[in-house]
């Protein structure tokens, strides 16, 4: 690989089209992500689209049932996953997502664990 260029980790690009499975929604908003970036996955800025999209899915009239499954996934996932993707978890997920009274609400403990102090109720 040249100096400079970033390939991300095959366990994070999987994890990525995971997301697509549990929540079918995902698959549009993957597919402008590689359309977007030349046909290359690039997880953090994936996750940052997922995000966006979990918050839409969910402050308004709670979480969908795709929103809920992926909530699950991370959830679930996340005390036994590769470091790099409990790293795409807190810093493209629930550092995007914190600030969001009604998406924290939601969570499990492994994820509010991950959660700034700062944004929980105190």
């Amino acid at each position: 690989m040249p100096d400079g260029e970033y390939r991300a980790s095959e366990v994070n690009q999987r994890f990525c089209r995971l997301t697509t499975k549990v929540a079918p929604a995902l698959t549009s908003v993957l597919a402008e992500h590689l359309d977007d970036n030349l046909s290359e996955m690039l997880p953090h800025l994936y996750f940052g689209d997922v995000s966006r999209w979990f918050i839409d899915q969910t402050t308004a009239h709670g979480p969908s049932t795709e929103a809920a499954r992926l909530l699950d996934l991370l959830e679930t996932s996340y005390p036994t996953a590769d470091e790099d993707v409990q790293n795409l978890i807190d810093v493209s997920f629930v550092e995007m997502v914190q600030d969001e009274p009604k998406v924290v609400a939601l969570f499990g403990p492994n994820l509010l664990s991950r959660v700034d102090p700062e944004f929980l109720p105190s």
